[in-house]
């Protein structure tokens, strides 16, 4: 048998109303008034018992099976101190898709919001007595306990090793998101470690991030604040079937931290074909310095430069200087712009209309083009691109 207690007493109300939710706490987790019916409905469906204690009153709940245009349901029902049966106004469809655990998470929820606790106990008279103050949920069956017993799936317990940009961090793998201590999320691959959102984000009804794909934000913008070596050497040369390994840095809204920074350009130097790919290019993006270029013509003295010159200029975007011809660019870039200046690896020249729309994406990365302007003549050239 699983107890959930906590201080304060459960109004009835809230029990069998939807849309009552008077949490007490800070920032609850739950605030939608949905839960405890869901959880009810959910275990009642699934073979548990369940017993309220609100104070010194008893609320038990049960079924009923009535027809309804020749379908049969399981009407929940309550009685109080063990008197006459009442219709609390749903039935065990409710949650129809719900597993135990689902319902588990919400009076675990309901009692961390309340500041209570969670305890597992062979008989009911090894509970708390029932008390004016408090609340005591009792709920009785196999499956909510072997719940409780593996509730590391979908709570976390303990502090996190390093904290960053309000995101906890513990050393160990996981493949879901929690957020304060809650499972959110199912990631999409496995992460290298576990990920604790602290900060406030929305949340479904059911307790499911409202927004899955800002994860990869909150995460991103963690890690580029992160000052803590390992996490990050762990982060950056994570292997390429993790979460980790395609975050996209260029995109989480602050600047990487100088620890971030130099701990990839220490990766890069020793192997940089192992470092995140998305890594390596906000670092480059960052560090213009480590880019030394080798001149090899001069673009006044050369027609395919002149040609190149006059198309961007007849779709709007006109280079305000010419650019520089260097014997390679890194990772086999064909264009880079670095601080106003477009470099073009001498190489890339023979194809002028690839080169045109090397040199306009460039341009929008930039963000150093009539944007109106380079997207249509982009989109056009792509569209007829070889």
């Amino acid at each position: 048998m699983i107890v959930f207690e906590n201080r304060g007493e459960i109004d009835p109300v809230a029990m069998t109303t939807f849309g009552v939710s008077v949490k007490v706490g800070d920032n609850p987790i739950g605030f939608f008034g949905t839960g405890f019916k869901y959880a009810v409905a959910v275990l009642l469906r699934t073979g548990h018992r369940i017993t309220v204690y609100s104070g010194e009153d008893a609320f038990r709940f049960s079924t009923r099976r009535a027809d309804v245009r020749g379908k049969d349901f399981e009407f929940v029902d309550v009685s109080i101190n063990d008197g006459q049966q009442t219709p609390v106004g749903f039935t065990t469809e409710l949650g129809k898709t719900w597993e135990p655990w689902m319902a588990y998470r919400e009076l675990y929820c309901n009692a961390r919001d309340e500041g209570g606790e969670v305890y597992e106990v062979a008989r009911a008279d090894q509970a708390s007595d029932p008390r004016r103050e408090t609340t005591l949920i009792l709920v009785d069956g196999p499956e909510i306990g072997e719940v409780h017993r593996e509730r590391a799936l979908y709570f976390l317990e303990g502090e996190p090793d390093v904290t960053c940009d309000e995101v906890g961090i513990y050393r160990r793998p996981s493949s879901v998101l929690f957020y304060r201590g809650v499972r959110i999320l199912r990631l999409p691959r496995p992460a290298t470690f576990t990920y604790n959102l602290l900060g406030r984000i929305s949340l479904t009804e059911d307790r499911t991030m409202a927004h899955p794909f800002m994860a990869e934000w909150y995460l991103t913008r963690a890690l580029t604040q992160c000052d803590d070596a390992s996490i990050l050497e762990a982060a950056l040369v994570a292997t390429r079937d993790s979460l980790e390994r395609e975050f996209d840095y260029r995109n989480c809204g602050v600047t990487p931290k100088e620890s971030f920074l130099a701990t990839v350009g220490k990766l890069a130097d020793a192997d940089e074909q192992s470092v995140a790919p998305h890594a390596l290019s906000t670092w480059r993006a960052l560090r213009p310095a480590q880019f030394v270029p080798k001149v090899v013509l001069d673009a006044g003295s050369d027609h395919r430069i002149e040609r190149l010159m006059r198309r961007c200029q007849s779709v709007g975007c006109a280079l305000q200087q010419p650019p520089v011809i260097v014997e390679e660019l890194p990772d086999e870039m064909s264009v880079m712009e670095r601080a106003g200046t477009f470099y073009i690896a001498a190489g890339a020249l023979d194809d002028e209309r690839v080169l045109l729309v090397d040199v306009l994406q460039a341009r929008i990365e930039a963000e150093d083009a009539p944007m109106a302007f380079a997207v249509a003549a982009l989109a056009d050239l792509v569209e007829s691109r070889p």
